[in-house]
This record gives C-alpha cells, structure tokens and sequence, in this order.
C-alpha cells in the first residue's frame, strides 16, 4: 500500500510538472503580455518575455520598477481611472472585465493596449494578473478614422446645401445642420422621417422618385417643391446618388430666389416683347391719328385759298381745320405728357381751386362735342362754398377729360355722368360713369398701361393713342391719389380717383 501510494505521489509530481512547464512554454511564448502585480505596495512581481515587445522593458526591469516608476509607465490622461479600477478588482474581487488603457513605453512611445484583469492568490497575498494585447495599430487607426469623421462632419455642417443621408427605403440616418435650417424640423425629427414626407404631394405625383436610377450609380438631379414644417414651401435642386453601401446621399439646394428671378426675366422679356408689340401698333396708331387731321388741315386749307365758294361753306371749312387742329395739337400733347410722367418731370402747381367751378366748366365743354351721342350730367356733392381745395387746376381738368372724352368713344346708348360723390375729411372721390361696351374684369389691369386700348374682350382697338388711360393714372398719382375702374362688358364701366383734401390755412 504504502509503494503504491508513493507511486500517486510522483505520478503526481510528474504531472503537475508537467502542466507548470507547459503552462510557462505557453507564456512565454505568448504574443499577450502578461504582468502579476500587488497593490499595497505597489510592484510587478511577474512579467512575460512579450511584455519587453509592449514596454520596452525587460521582465527582469519591470519587476524592479519602483512604484512611482509604475505609476509613470500609465499615461497621465489614464492613471487615475487605471488605479481606481485596480484597487476596485482587489477589494470586490472583480474578473474578466476588459479594459483599454495607454502606456507610456521605454523610448517615451505612447501605446494602446486592451488588459483583462483577473485576481489571484498567491500565499495569502492577493494579486492581480492581467493580460496585454497591444491594439496600437487598431487604435491609431481608429482615432484617424474617427478624425476622418470629425472632418467630414464638419466640413457637412459647413456645407451651404442641406445634406441627407438616408437607407435603401428612404429612411433618414444621418443629416447636417443645414437641413434643419431650410426644413424647420430639428435632427432628431429628421432621423424619424422618410423623404417623402418633405415633398409636396402633387410634387412626388407629377416627378416620383427614380430609386432604378439611383441604384443604377446615375446621378439624379431634380427640381422638387420642398415643405417645411410650419406649411411654407420652397423650390428645390436636389443631387442624389447611391453609396458603396447601398444607401444614399441627397443635397438640397434652395433656389427659389433664382426661380423667382427667372420668372422675373422671363416675365421682362415678355413685357419687353409685348412693348416693342404695343409701339409699333402705337406708331402705326400714330401714322393714321395724326394724318387724319393733317390731311383735313391741309384739304380744307386748300378749299379756303379758292375764292369760289360761299360763305356758308367756307365757314364750315375753318370749322373743320379748327377741330382737326385741336385734335391733332391734343395728340401731341399727350404723347409729350406720357413723356414727361414716364421721365418724372411734370410739374405739379397747386393752388386754391373751386372744384364745383371745374366740373360745371368740364360739362359745358363736353356736352356740345359733336361726339357725345348720349346725355352728359354732371354731380356735385358740396355747395359752391365748401367745394374749394388745393390742387392743380390743369391736371385735373386733364384727368377729367381723359376719362370723359373715353366714355364718350365707347358710349352709344344710356348716359354718361361725372363729378365727385364722396367727402370725407381726408379725400375727395371723384367719378366718371358710362352705360357703354364695358371691359372684362380680366383685363382691368392692363387698361391703364401706356398704348393700351382694350375692347371689351380684351382686344386692342385700331383707334387712338391708347395714352389717355396712362396719362390720367400718372397725373392721379401726382397729386396724391389712386384710380381704379369697376366694369364689366354689356354693363359700362365707373372710373373713381381720388384727391387728397388741402385747404390753404
């Protein structure tokens, strides 16, 4: 019995030599570090060959480190979290917990490296044994990437366009700053959003979104009409294309200003089309008006210098060169006035004027005008005593009969009136009121355009110098006040403007 038992015992002996010099090949052979290490006092009392490779120093150099010289090897930004958590493993017991640190080597070189720590009895004493895996590389290479990513999430945030990042499904996982600037939703609604629901929904029904392009690794570029979170709407240039990852990225640019200028130049080029159009009906307007008169002038000029007719005739003659002289000599003004409103150099001379004098004046002129085919009334809202007010006499005589000499152009049948109707202590509205052909509502605006002579259909008239509407809109505004017109064609048209109410103190 007893040789058996001594036979146990160096079977034994045999094999737990065996375990400790594979267990020491194992270490010191290992690529990990590991280090055994004891805390009051502090001292490395084991050290593998593969933590020279770590450290720079020897086994032998680092179980002779004193603890301050220990307390070095940590890097400073890491010494205090390193120490809390190796006292903590030693009064909780704590194992297995991976930690990264940095370590400050033999040559100065700073080095990452991974330590999972686990605690050991030795005698009664009890150690911490870590092991070591050096991540330098993995960790540089990290910090550079998460640098990379630093840089390009500022140069994003920078970026003057909005910046969406968003899945196969077009789902939001990444925007910058701008696209919340622009969309008025915060990033963190963003991230919840999917892209369609920036887009107005007859936007996405007229251009949907081509996905088959964008995974084909073609660059799409569309214009869309994006919403913003409080309802507005802004147009849109929008670059999308895929990444190796199969998500995309989309840029937003706002280029509704530019939109908006392209309306205004497109609208410019219409206008100035539609000019050049106007002027040279005007100046063929022009040709007929004025040799309308001056062939009368000079035809009845030439009946008078033969002595062989009567008196009777002759007089009928001066009175026709009269008339076409007034005609023609009212031409010239007009095209003179739009001249001067259009250069802003009309002058305005106000003085104390009876405005109940020129509406009676006004209709005593008209209502013997071989053109009038209709009766002509004139209204007066105050007594000849109050009706006085600054303003210039001629000018309003001159938008006056503008009106009246238009109403009567265009007034076959019913009645023609004028005058002013309402006071109140700021203005005058004064009125010019026919039963003639009347003007579409949807041409109003352009009646008062210079060269405009709009037929009830909007048609222009072959007639005319189409300045007369002009003229008087400019005077008004002169003088301190607005005209508009209410009409509709078969119910006439009332032309109201306004004057300011000055009296001389």
């Amino acid at each position: 019995m007893e040789k058996e038992d001594s036979d146990k015992r160096i079977a034994g002996d045999l094999v737990q030599t065996s375990n400790e010099k594979w267990f020491k090949t194992l270490v010191e052979n290992s690529a990990q570090g590991l280090l055994v290490a004891t805390r009051y006092p502090l001292q490395i009392i084991y050290a593998s060959p593969a933590m020279e490779t770590i450290s720079g120093y020897t086994p032998l150099e680092l179980t002779s480190l004193t603890s301050q010289q220990i307390n070095e090897l940590v890097h400073p930004d890491d010494r205090e979290l390193f120490f809390v958590r190796f006292d903590r493993a030693l009064s909780a017991g704590l194992e297995n917990r991976r930690n990264v640190y940095r370590i400050i080597d033999k040559s100065g070189v700073i080095k990452w490296f991974e330590l999972f720590p686990s605690i050991i009895m030795i005698g009664n004493i009890k150690a911490v044994q870590g092991t070591l895996i050096d991540i330098t590389a993995r960790k540089t290479a990290e910090l550079k990437l998460s640098e990379n990513e630093k840089r390009y999430r500022t140069l994003i945030n920078l970026a003057p366009d909005a910046f969406f990042h968003g899945d196969d499904s077009g789902n939001f996982i990444d925007v910058n700053r701008n696209s919340s600037v622009m969309t008025g939703y915060s990033r963190k609604e963003l991230l919840g959003m999917n892209i369609v629901q920036l887009y107005a929904p007859e936007d996405l029904q007229k251009n949907p979104l081509r996905y088959d392009k964008i995974k084909r690794g073609i660059t799409v570029t569309t214009e869309r009409i994006v919403m913003r979170k409080d309802g507005t709407r802004f147009v849109a240039e929008m670059k999308s294309l895929m990444m190796p990852d199969q998500t995309y990225i989309s840029l937003f640019r706002d280029i509704s200003g530019r939109k908006s200028l392209e309306q205004e130049l497109i609208a410019a080029r219409i206008k100035a089309e539609e000019s050049d159009k106007l002027k040279t009906e005007f100046l063929n307007n022009m040709s007929h008006e004025i040799r309308t008169p001056l062939n009368a002038i000079i035809g009845f000029s030439t009946l008078l210098a033969e002595d062989d007719g009567d008196e009777s005739e002759k007089m009928l003659y001066r009175s026709i060169i009269e008339e076409s002289g007034n005609q023609l000599m009212m031409i010239i003004s007009d095209i003179i006035d739009i001249s001067k409103i259009e250069a802003g150099q009309i002058i305005i001379s106000k003085s104390e004027i009876n405005l109940n004098q020129i509406i009676d004046q006004l209709h005593s002129t008209f209502r013997h005008s071989p053109q009038l085919r209709v009766s002509l009334t004139a209204h007066k809202a105050l007594p000849d005593e109050n009706a006085t007010l600054v303003s210039d006499r001629y000018r309003l005589i001159q938008i006056f009969s503008n009106l009246i000499s238009n109403a009567i152009k265009f007034t076959v049948t019913g009645e023609i009136s004028f005058g002013y109707s309402e006071v109140s202590e700021k203005s005058i509205e004064c009125f010019v009121k026919d039963t003639g052909k009347g003007i579409d509502p949807r041409f109003h605006h352009e009646i008062f355009d210079r060269f405009r002579q709009i037929q009830p259909d909007g048609s222009l008239t072959s007639t005319g110098t189409g300045l007369g509407l002009a003229i008087a809109k400019g005077l008004v505004s002169m003088l301190g006040g607005t005209i508009g017109v209410d009409s509709d064609v078969n119910r006439g048209s009332i032309f109201r403007f306004t004057l300011p109410v000055s009296r001389k103190k």
